[in-house]
């Protein structure tokens, strides 16, 4: 009887002794499960956060449009109380400049620079835009814009930042004259490719499409490699758009992808956007 009962003993010690070979052996299983399971944890928060950059991302966007039509009733408002610009030294019985003529039917040569009746060539590399026709006389009141678009004697740098504060101030009337009496003054000055771009600026706030497109044309034909050069052209578009001339619009909106293939991102995706707006194939 005692020889059972000794055996019985032996076997639960030799059970006892194994455990911690046992234990030894399953180890690496656990290991590789709690990194599989650390791992998943990760994916699982990788994804969290990509949804929530997704949301801010989408957010952001909803917020630069109600600032871009925010900023659009603003600048319709403004320019609904500013009284016409005047030229320096305009006398003020100065008679309407005549009407352009209209260009025939069909006559969409890209060739040429654009006219006062919204006929838009594609820009030569070397050609020369013609002046943008006179603005229309003063209206009374106007003196005091032109007064501020006079610029102050200085350097180049200073007469520009001048013309700039104007245009921070959203006086675009004076904005307007200063910027202009830069690139005459200073026409071969570093700046003068940016303060023609500001020039088409003020006109495009104030709604006045046809004048913007003249300004931004001339700015990329006299300054095609300088900084402004890629907006002036996208600038071209968008006003040649808002005027409905979608076929010219499209032809510049060509023209900002063959010139500028290394364009920022920000400009390619508005420029994806002005397409998709004005139905460029």
């Amino acid at each position: 009887m005692r020889r059972p009962a000794l055996l019985l003993t032996l076997s639960f010690s030799a059970v006892l002794m194994a455990l911690p070979a046992l234990a030894q052996s399953g180890a690496p299983g656990s290991s590789a499960l709690n990194t599989e399971m650390r791992m998943n944890q990760l994916e699982d928060r990788m994804r969290e956060l990509n949804g929530r950059i997704e949301e801010l991302t989408n957010n952001i966007n909803q917020v630069k449009q109600q600032l871009d039509r925010l900023s659009s009733d603003v600048d319709v408002r403004f320019s609904q109380m500013q009284p016409a610009p005047q030229p320096p030294g305009a006398p003020a019985s100065a008679s309407p400049p005549p009407p352009q003529p209209k260009p025939q039917a069909g006559a969409g040569d890209m060739s040429q620079p654009p006219s006062r009746s919204g006929s838009l060539g594609t820009l030569s590399s070397g050609g020369t835009a013609a002046p943008p026709p006179p603005p229309p006389p003063p209206a009374a009141g106007s003196q005091t814009a032109s007064a501020e678009g006079t610029l102050p004697s200085g350097s180049a740098q200073d007469q520009y930042n001048y013309a700039m504060g104007l245009l921070t101030q959203a006086n675009y009337p004076a904005a307007e004259q200063a910027m202009r009496s830069f690139v005459q003054r200073f026409p071969a000055d570093p700046l003068a490719g940016n303060a023609q771009y500001w020039l088409g600026e003020t006109f495009y706030v104030r709604k006045d499409y046809q004048n913007a497109a003249t300004a931004f044309a001339q700015g990329y034909e006299k300054y095609p490699k300088g900084p402004k050069a890629v907006d002036d052209l996208l600038k071209l578009g968008m006003s040649l758009s808002a005027l409905n001339q979608k076929a010219d619009a499209c032809r510049a909106y060509a023209r900002v992808s063959r010139d500028f293939p290394n364009a920022a991102q920000s400009v390619k995706d508005k420029l994806t956007s002005e397409r998709k707006n004005a139905g460029c194939t």
